[in-house]
Formats: structure tokens, sequence, C-alpha cells
């Protein structure tokens, strides 16, 4: 989390202004402190008169609400607001604050009275009644900046996500088919992992991912990729203590709006005040003798001044090259306009929306992330970055929708402007980046980076279940004298026929990559010796069948080298140099076979 802003000094120069509007807010907070103690009397004395001390668990490393600083002191947001709680009430406060999924379980055991920091999800609802939520907090996944095409949970497929243990970013991930995470005991500790490069995307709360990168000064290696959800904090009881959930939020409850401003500003930060006005603005009410004059004036130019806007705004729209429609809340399309032709086909849909509705003409899925944008621009006001995508015959076609309210018409009155920019273009550049930085140019098999992604989650895997796996090393037999006598055209040709082939007899959640020149290396997850074997005779069999090469053919055999895990090494790189070691084996023992690292050396 960035600093907080910086306050005006208390003994800066006031203006007549600023006196004005401070003795006005003075009378304004005097009244509501009033109010309120006049309404929670009974309340605060319930609370007061109840005996015992309150337990609160929580987690200890979420900062700006809770942390510890360098002194290993408690600090933060939650700590101050529960000194109130407890300053109102008149009960003692215990805060147990620890790793999380400590806090979660002493509040199993019922070794406390309440959690804080929860979010309320389906499966927590069966043992826990949750108080009213008191903070909104967005969850996104993060990437480090030299990774580009995280955009999705779809994109997050193959790549190991950095989580802190116990999180409910571990549900919703699960949830979405991604298993290959790395936990970790606490935010503090996955921010460091990053650091030094052994995570490089992770899912993270964005308030202790703000603060937590900022302060190592690592804000800039990593980015938000996209934001994932997000929840709310909520003060979580024990099913069916209504008594204690009532006591607690009673006294939460009895906090005057100056003392949670004031806890607000304290940890969230305090906006700038602007409240310096001219003092001629403030001495002009003697003017008002004068206004009509000045009024009469004001009208002829006013009406000036609208002319000439209406025409530049009209220049502005003819300029704008992407179709506007004018929607209402249930998505009917009562106006367009596009002054230049549209940068879709003839049959695109986008050109039949006018007067009709978006679920009609739209696919299904194009018309729910239409509908979305209008509802988020309902909230907000605006809202954008909204993609839908739909076949033409020219292809498959990508929109992005940017959607704002007009006037300050609201609920089923509201009319919203929809901005319909086509990014097709933009979209396919990503993916050919995309398939330049992580797939081999020639063969496209994946690259080494996914193959070092790829085989650490195997890894990952196989030591959570206990498994195995095989790491395949290959190299084609004398591929040299193929460049040398029929030239290095022939031997791209052969490459890529042969990885063709590979790829044929593979299952999909196997993974080959190119490591450079001849040499392969395949990772067959969930296999063993014998399965490892099996594969290696399916891949020699396959190369016995001549290649094809410049109208003639070429017949070409492959050595390969077989390291299993974790009976040849635990790591990438062990498991690699094992295979490659084994590879050769096979070539001295006369080419064109399997030979495990763990068979005895052979004599050729």
């Amino acid at each position: 989390m960035r600093p907080p802003r910086p306050v005006r000094p208390a003994t800066e120069r006031q203006t007549p202004a600023d006196k004005w509007l401070r003795t006005l807010r003075n009378l304004c907070f005097a009244a509501l402190a009033l109010s309120s103690a006049a309404l929670a009397p009974a309340a605060q004395t319930s609370a007061t008169t109840t005996p015992g001390e309150v337990t609160v668990v929580l987690d200890d490393n979420y900062p700006p609400y809770i942390f510890r600083d360098h002194q290993g002191k408690l600090q933060g947001y939650l700590v101050d607001n529960w000194a109130l709680w407890s300053k109102k009430t008149g009960t003692p406060v215990r805060l147990l604050a620890t790793d999380w999924n400590l806090a979660q379980e002493r509040m199993r055991r019922h070794q406390a009275d309440v959690i804080d920091t929860m979010f309320k999800n389906d499966e927590r609802l069966k043992t826990h009644d949750f108080g009213p939520p008191y903070a909104d907090v967005p969850v996104s996944i993060y990437s480090h900046r030299g990774i580009g095409g995280i955009v999705s949970i779809d994109t997050l497929r193959g790549f190991v996500v950095g989580v802190k243990d116990g999180d409910a970013c571990v549900n919703t991930l699960n949830a979405q088919g991604i298993h290959t995470l790395q936990a970790y005991p606490s935010y503090e500790a996955l921010v460091q992992s990053a650091i030094r490069g052994e995570t490089r995307v992770f899912c993270l709360d964005e308030p202790p991912a703000n603060y937590l990168l900022y302060r190592e000064h690592a804000e800039q290696e990593f980015r938000r990729a996209f934001r994932l959800y997000s929840g709310e904090f909520h003060r979580a009881y024990h099913k069916g203590d209504t008594a204690t959930r009532s006591r607690i939020e009673a006294g939460f409850a009895a906090f005057t709006p100056q003392e949670k401003q004031a806890l607000a500003e304290k940890w969230m930060g305090q906006p700038l005040q602007t409240t310096d006005l001219p003092p001629t603005v403030l001495y002009a009410l003697d003017g008002l003798a004068v206004a009509g004059i000045l009024l009469l004036i004001w009208v002829v130019s006013l009406r000036r001044a609208v002319r000439q806007r209406t025409e530049e705004l009209i220049a502005t729209l003819e300029a704008i090259p992407d179709p506007m429609f004018e929607c209402d809340t249930r998505g009917h399309c009562h106006k367009s306009f596009a002054a230049t032709p549209s940068p879709h086909t003839a049959a695109s849909p986008m050109n039949w929306l006018d007067g009709h509705s978006v679920d009609t003409v739209l696919p299904p899925d194009a018309a729910t992330t239409w509908l979305n944008a209008l509802r988020e621009a309902g909230r907000r006001g605006h809202a954008g970055g909204f993609e839908i995508e739909f076949e033409t015959p020219d292809g498959k076609r990508w929109i992005e929708l940017s959607a704002a309210r007009k006037g300050h018409r609201t609920g089923n009155d509201a009319r919203f402007v929809v901005i319909a920019r086509d990014i097709t273009s933009r979209r396919q550049a990503e993916a050919a980046i995309r398939q330049l930085a992580h797939h081999d140019p020639l063969t496209g098999l994946p690259n080494r980076t996914v193959l070092d992604d790829r085989l650490r989650a195997a890894i990952s895997r196989a030591r959570r279940q206990r498994g195995q796996f095989a790491v395949l090393f290959l190299d084609i037999d004398r591929f040299k004298r193929v460049n040398d006598t029929l030239g290095h055209n022939a031997g791209d040709q052969l490459l890529i026929q042969f990885a063709q082939r590979l790829r044929a007899i593979l299952r999909e959640e196997d993974t080959l990559s190119r490591l450079g020149g001849d040499e392969f290396i395949l990772v067959l997850p969930d296999t063993d010796a014998a399965g490892a074997a099996s594969v290696a005779d399916k891949i020699i069999a396959a190369m016995s069948t001549p290649f094809m090469i410049d109208a003639q053919e070429l017949t070409c055999t492959t050595s390969i080298g077989v390291a299993l895990y974790p009976d040849d090494g635990e790591s990438f790189e062990t498991l690699s140099m094992h295979a490659d070691t084994a590879m050769y084996r096979a070539k001295s023992a006369g080419h064109n076979r399997p030979t495990f690292f763990g068979d005895p050396p052979t004599q050729k």
C-alpha cells in the first residue's frame, strides 16, 4: 500500500472560507455525537456490564489492517479498532495474531470467541456465523514483468502459482481447475519468494500486495495481471453463538462517525483538503445588485459558447472510428452512431443492434458480457475493459466495450452510451507474441521457459502424491550428416516432421520441447519405468518409416535416454542431466534404442 497522502499542517494560514467550513463541520460533528450518545446507551450499557474477556484470533501479516513492526509488536487498523471497542464496552480484548491456518485451527478448537479478517463462503457458513462486512478486499493475480499473456484463469494453466496456505484464493483457483499451486505460510513469505525468483506468478489480496511490494522496492518488478475476484472482510463467530455475535457487533455499532473516520484516516490515508476559496467569492454576495446586468451578458456569451461547443462535439464524434450505441439497462439499443464505415464485416452482428436487444442479436456469452458492462456502469458511472468475441464469415473477431451512464438517471430509467472498439488486430498480435515467447519458432513446440514451469509442476504434483514421472532425452542419430549432405533446409524439414510424429503418439498431458539443434526432451507425468519404456518403443517404431524430404526418402533413427523421478533425481537439473547421460549411453551402445539412467553401462 502506498504511504498516506500528506495532511495539511494546522499552522498553515487559513482563509475566511476555511474558518466558516470548519465551524460548520464542528457543529455537524457535535450534533452527530449527541445523536449517537442518545441512540446507543442501551447497547453500551449492556456491553459494559458483560463480564469476561473477549478472545480474537486473526492473521498477523495483513498490512495495513494488521502486521508486526521491526520489534515484533502488533500494529495496524484492527489493533486500534479492537482497542476502541474495548474502551467503548469496558470488556478486555485478547488479540491472538498468528499464522492464518493456526488462527482458523484455534477457532475450530473453540480457543477464541471470534475470528477477524475472514472471507465468507459456502464452506465456512457451515461452521460460522458472520457479522456484517466492513471492508472490500480485491484479490488479484500478479506476474513478473518478464512474463506476458497472463490475462485470465485459462492462461494460468501450465504455470506454478504461489498462494498463501489456507487462503480463500486456493479454493477459488482449485474450483477453476488450477491445481499447480505452491503454498507459503504468510503473505510476506510469498512476496519474498517472488522477489528471489522462486515464484513468478502468485495470487495475493491487493492491500498487502501493494504494501509489501512497495516496502521491498519491488513494485516495478511485478504487475497486476488481472483481478481474480473481490471479497469482503467479516468478523466470524461459532455457529449458533448469537449472544457473542450480538454483544460484539453492538459494541462496534456504538462507534461514532468521527471515530470511524479517524481510524480510517490513520491507517488508510487522508485525502488532501482543498477548501481554499478566493475571498472575492465570499464577498461577491454584496454585488447581487448588479447581477441582473451581468446575467444578461452571460446568457449571450453562453449561447455563443454552446454553439461553438456543439460544432466541436459533432466534429469529435465524426472523428471517432468506433460504433457507439445508446442502450437501456435491459440491453436494448435505441440508437447507434458510426461516422466512419464500421470496421466489422457486413455480416457482423454489431451492425444489426440498432433497435434490438443484445440478447436477441449477439451470441449468449457476448450478450452476457455486454449486460455486465451496463451493470457496472450503472454502479460506478462508467465501465471499461469488457471484451466479447463472435464468429463472422471472415473469422473470429474481438470487440472491447466501454460504457458510461448518461446524465443522473438511475435504476430502470438509466441510459448508457456504449463504444464498441474492434481489437481483433491487437488480440492476434498478442497471440503471436505469446507464441513466440513460449514456443520454438521452427517446430512450434514449447520452449525451455514452458518446459521449466511444467517440469516443476510435475515435480510438485509427484511430491505431493508420492508418484512417479519420466523424463526422456531424444537425439536424432547422425543428424549432422543430413545437414552436411542435403543442406540446412532439409535438416529443418526433418526436425519439423520428427516433431510431428512425436506429438502424434503422445498424450495431451505430456510435454515435448525442443532444446536446440536435434535435441528434444519429453516429460511424461504419472509414468513409471514400464510406461516410459513403452513410450520409447513407440517412438522408435514411429521413426522406422522413412521421411520424405525434398521428394526423396530419408531414414533416420533416434537414441533415447530415460530418467525417472524420484529414483534418478528430484530436481529439473538432475533429471535432465541424467536423461542426457543415458542418451549418450544409448548412442555408445549402437544408436536407435532407449537406455535408462539406472541401467548398468554396456559396451558397444
